[in-house]
């Protein structure tokens, strides 16, 4: 799911891109789990932190379509 994410983020429509933001709340709200017993799986975390945070999240907020739509 984070590999389809990543490709959707990067998709020239903003239909993608819209999708990919609304997906990963949505993971992020189901699978990341930061309590002290299950920990958060490695993979996800560098998404979130990574991908999301630091990569996609500056680009979307000057994407004209994406602001006006979300």
């Amino acid at each position: 799911m984070i590999d389809l994410l990543k490709v959707m983020y990067n998709s020239s429509r903003w239909e993608d891109r819209y999708g990919a933001i609304n997906g990963s709340i949505l993971l992020i709200q189901k699978f990341y789990d930061t309590s002290r017993e299950r920990g958060v799986d490695p993979a996800l975390k560098d998404f979130v932190w990574n991908t999301i945070r630091a990569t996609q999240l500056p680009i979307l907020m000057v994407d004209k379509e994406f602001r006006v739509r979300n």
